[in-house]
């Protein structure tokens, strides 16, 4: 990383610990783990017998040939011993892990001059943290250099300068405001998408004119007339993806924790008409909260987590509404998958199972790549 890069870690980065041996599930298995070529080179490095076992492991991605990643023995890494630690981490050669395996759950992204690092919450142990300290993330600048795990190679400062203030702009409104976050996420859609519509014809300098307000009149032409529910997205479009998209083949066998939540939804949802299910969840959504009040909270937070994960992605491709409608997705996702725990075990869960449900919804959702390409392509067809 270059000198003049100022890297911003979140104020939690102290309390997080590894669970290890003690890991309800491990991120040595079910992934899919990419090797980035500069551990590559390293493996070809290796002398002797030792270079030639590591360099049996890896192999070329069947759908990318131009991906190498680690092939898997009986679904996890062959890399991870019998005590559930690495060893390459056992062995004193941390370096020889793959870029991804050193880094996570931190992800660090570096834009322009700046780099941020979030923490997915996939990570059980980041799951417990998130459960335990609610809240909006806040950020320092970190004493050490943080190994970069993604650099968006764009020098564009006028953009990268837009999306720090409306990033901190929509995050302020969402937590300042008084009103509920259905009625919160209808006025952030007309204000982004009003921006965003801006962009795309190369006029930035005109985005100041577009007003965030929770005032219908004032939203512009992507107001939205229907009366703030917590349905953003339809159940309608929920269900394509929960049937298309998310509950593939096998998934029972891969994943048969999240598999149970699926089932559970289709259980749930399934015995509603489509012409009320919408009112359906909104009313089982706002009854929860009622009885969890906490559950409010969390699902701000997640919100929020999530926008300081994923919107400022949109230095990439400059496509801000598509990251907003990610964060509200996920969110809409998680709430239904949480809902539907809740009515199934009652408001007394503990937090240990509040935090499963959470890593479960992010690994069967958020971090598959090949599913968040088919969540957009249902988002672009039914709802932009």
């Amino acid at each position: 990383m270059s000198e003049e890069v100022i890297t911003y870690i979140p104020d939690i980065y102290e309390k997080y610990h590894c669970l290890a041996d003690k890991c309800p599930t491990s991120c040595c298995k079910g992934w899919v783990l990419p090797v980035d070529d500069e551990t590559y080179e390293r493996y070809q490095n290796l002398p002797g017998l030792y270079g030639r076992h590591v360099r049996s492991h890896v192999a070329k991605h069947p759908k990318n040939p131009d991906m190498k990643i680690i092939k898997r023995l009986m679904g996890r890494c062959p890399f991870w011993n019998c005590d559930k630690t690495c060893q390459f981490q056992a062995n004193g050669t941390p370096e020889l892990m793959p870029l991804v395996c050193r880094t996570y759950p931190r992800e660090t992204v570096e834009f322009y001059k700046e780099a941020r690092m979030t923490f997915v919450l996939s990570c059980p142990a980041i799951a417990k943290l998130f459960i335990k300290h609610p809240g909006r993330l806040t950020f320092h600048k970190a004493d050490v250099p943080t190994e970069v795990f993604w650099k968006i190679e764009n020098e564009d400062e006028k953009m990268f300068a837009f999306l720090k203030k409306e990033e901190e702009k929509l995050l302020d409104f969402f937590w300042n405001e008084k009103e509920d976050m259905a009625s919160l996420w209808q006025a952030m859609y007309a204000y982004v998408y009003g921006k965003h519509d801006l962009i795309i014809r190369d006029k930035l300098s005109e985005t100041e004119d577009i007003e965030l307000t929770l005032d219908k009149k004032n939203q512009g032409v992507y107001a939205l007339l229907n009366r703030p529910t917590y349905s953003f997205f339809k159940i309608e479009t929920i269900d394509h993806m929960v049937l298309d998209c998310i509950n593939y083949g096998a998934l029972s066998v891969r994943e048969p924790k999240f598999y149970h939540l699926i089932k559970g939804y289709l259980d749930i949802f399934g015995k509603q008409y489509l012409d009320s299910v919408d009112d359906y969840f909104d009313k089982e959504l706002r009854k929860m909260l009622r009885e969890c009040p906490d559950a409010y909270l969390r699902y701000q937070s997640y919100f929020s987590w999530c926008m300081n994960e994923l919107f400022f992605l949109a230095y990439e491709n400059y496509n801000i509404i598509r990251q907003f409608l990610y964060c509200v997705l996920y969110t809409q996702l998680y709430m239904i998958f949480d809902l539907v725990d809740y009515m199934e075990k009652g408001k007394d869960r503990s937090p240990e199972r509040l935090a499963e449900v959470l890593y479960i919804c992010e690994q069967g959702i958020q971090h598959n790549p090949s599913l968040k390409h088919n969540l957009m392509e249902v988002i672009r067809r039914e709802f932009l």
